[in-house]
């Protein structure tokens, strides 16, 4: 008799919170609580797709182009010659580009192609014009002179330093690449 005592009163307990819970009605939600403790590093996941193919180009050569409001040009004389010369700041010219590479100066003359390289003379209004160029590190310094030794103005045109390093200069020397024809400059570095 005992045992259904038990029964009976499990029963009647199950059936009161059955009750008590069924009749709860929601309230309003809380604040949220605090941050939980960070959880264990996961798996890698998969390798994601491959992106689209990138510009062509070379890494081992740098092109500047200088625009004629942003060259200062200077007037001197050496050895006796009338010049003016510019300083361009290309601090690609390092001296392993000195030693193992090569630097290149093209100038903006508007003889058909858009870019002559230099050293280059030609023949105007009764004289020769000549540019030339030099480097050091971090500079080009570029000059010009008349062949009549008369004070030259300033040029009013654009110029283009390509800067060539050790291994790509060896692979246009191989090629016996024509350094003198932009065109074939551009498309052997793959210049823009």
């Amino acid at each position: 008799m005992k045992l259904i005592k038990v029964n009976r009163f499990s029963v009647i307990l199950m059936a009161v919170t059955v009750l008590a819970l069924g009749s709860c009605k929601k309230g309003d939600i809380g604040p949220e609580g605090p941050q939980g403790i960070q959880g264990e590093k996961g798996d890698k996941g998969d390798k994601g797709d491959k992106g689209a193919k990138g510009n062509t180009g070379n890494a081992n050569v740098k092109s500047r182009t200088f625009l004629p409001a942003n060259i200062t040009w200077r007037q001197t004389t050496l050895f006796s010659t009338n010049y003016v010369t510019a300083s361009l700041n290309v601090p690609e010219i390092t001296a392993d580009i000195i030693a193992n590479g090569m630097v290149l100066v093209y100038g903006g003359f508007f003889w058909g192609d858009n870019w002559s390289a230099l050293p280059v003379s030609y023949f105007e209004s009764g004289r020769t014009v000549n540019f030339s160029y030099g480097i050091k590190s971090g500079s080009v310094t570029l000059r010009m002179h008349y062949s009549s030794n008369a004070v030259p103005t300033a040029p009013g045109i654009q110029f283009r330093v390509v800067v060539v390093e050790g291994q790509a200069a060896q692979a246009a020397m191989r090629e016996k690449l024509q350094l003198n024809d932009y065109r074939q400059v551009v498309a052997f570095f793959k210049l823009e």
